[in-house]
């Protein structure tokens, strides 16, 4: 496909995957200011091309300016805005982008969560706080994506989805590259869901090989997740097909099967019998399946969808359940037809 003009694009976050993004985007021959609240880090984007808490070995392109106060003329003056902060900072970063973003402007949000105090996933929240004009032309980025491998030129595929079809084109244009591919989709939701709830799926996982059991309980445990994610989406108005994508069952398998992924790092370590604090503590970075492991359990209560795996992690978290019973009480539950997914 033909690659889009050179844009400016400002990429709010700097942790690890808004500091890939902002790298990949430089080396698509875009100019990048990336935002982050932390002076310091930014002060060591802007003197050394590096960013010294994530990523720390990579040599930043020179086309990226970092900044730390997110000001109006810094906002209007680009064409792309991409979201890469934690789901729980969101609205807090979208207060920051309101009157001063326009619809004309593409929103790109490559943020994975629910938050807590409300249960909504990003577009609703963009919705929300910046309206619906906006909102409808925001677009969601997903798919497995570490970003260690992302900045080594790996390959790697992404979906991005929109309530627009020309956003999420116009969005596929400036990330597409050989080695970063882009699909399109109109399901944003579906998008937003599987890419928050694959996080907690991962924890269990983790927790799976934690506590010693191996590849067949794994794989049953990935593909009955896979069914609870879809169950979710469903009853969110998702289209089905999402979840065999790549934001769907790609993220998914990834996260769950890798010790690259925080939320599985997680898990493994409390099915060793460590302590959340303590596995938190020692991570050093946000592990998204954490906080959306207790939106998760609200938003399931609310919609009154059966999703044991995701009720049981949040039990593990969250009310002190033994892992060792959970895991019983997950295989000793009543036996079902596979095909219930889909009711």
């Amino acid at each position: 496909m033909q690659q889009a003009p050179q844009q400016r694009i400002l990429v709010l976050g700097a942790g690890n995957f808004g500091t890939c993004l902002a790298q990949h985007l430089s080396t698509n021959h875009h100019r990048v200011l990336l935002w982050d609240r932390n002076a310091s880090l930014i002060a060591g984007i802007n003197s050394d091309h590096r960013n010294p808490h994530y990523l720390s070995r990579v040599k930043l392109a020179s086309s990226i300016s970092g900044i730390s106060e997110l000001s109006p003329e810094a906002i209007r003056g680009v064409e792309a805005v991409v979201l890469a902060v934690p789901a729980q900072a969101l609205r807090q970063v979208l207060e920051l982008l309101k009157g001063h973003l326009t619809a004309e402007q593409l929103l790109v949000c490559a943020s994975k969560g629910i938050e807590i105090a409300t249960g909504k996933l990003p577009l609703s929240l963009a919705e929300e706080v910046l309206g619906q004009d906006i909102a409808e032309q925001m677009v969601t980025l997903s798919g497995p994506s570490f970003a260690s491998e992302v900045v080594e030129g790996q390959p790697t595929g992404v979906s991005v989805a929109s309530r627009s079809s020309q956003a999420a084109r116009r969005c596929q244009q400036i990330f597409h590259s050989p080695k970063f591919r882009t699909y399109t989709s109109r399901d944003p939701v579906g998008l937003e869901i599987a890419g928050a709830l694959k996080n907690v799926i991962a924890i269990a996982s983790g927790a799976c090989a934690g506590l010693g059991y191996q590849y067949n309980a794994r794989a049953t445990l990935i593909t009955r997740g896979l069914a609870e994610i879809t169950r979710v989406g469903l009853a969110l108005g998702a289209n089905p097909q999402t979840f065999t994508g790549l934001g769907g069952v790609g993220d998914l398998f990834l996260t769950c099967s890798s010790e690259k992924s925080r939320n599985y790092t997680v898990g493994f370590q409390i099915g060793q019998g460590k302590k959340l604090d303590k596995v938190l503590a020692d991570l050093g970075s946000t592990a998204e399946g954490v906080p959306t492991a207790k939106s998760a359990f609200f938003l399931t209560q609310k919609l009154g969808v059966h999703c044991p795996i995701l009720t049981s992690v949040y039990q593990v978290l969250y009310e002190g359940k033994d892992i060792g019973l959970a895991t019983i009480a997950l295989m000793t539950s009543s036996p079902k037809e596979e095909g219930e997914w889909m009711l």
